[in-house]
């Protein structure tokens, strides 16, 4: 779209996925902490911190999929043709 502008149909509903994390670790922990649980050795509250860490990591990378995707298909991003280090060429110089 132009000037930044998206139709009706490309709104960025998948920037409410970056709530879950929030959620997860603010809002929730009054009703986890009186959890009593000692599983695997550690109190339920850290427990649910460290998956915590988890649903936050597969959020953001959702929400960078699902952008980088948009992007691509309404033709706003180039993908650079090469993504890695400069292989062409040895050590030593010689190529």
């Amino acid at each position: 779209m132009k000037n930044g502008q998206r139709s009706g149909a490309q709104r960025p509903w998948h920037f409410l996925l970056l709530l879950v994390p929030f959620i997860w670790q603010v809002a929730a922990i009054p009703l986890v902490n009186d959890i009593r649980w000692d599983g695997l050795f550690l109190p339920f509250p850290m427990l649910w911190q460290m998956v915590g860490i988890l649903v936050a990591t597969a959020s953001i990378g959702t929400v960078y999929k699902i952008d980088r995707k948009r992007a691509a298909a309404a033709g706003e991003f180039d993908a650079p043709e090469q993504t890695g280090p400069d292989l062409s060429r040895n050590e030593q110089g010689e190529g």
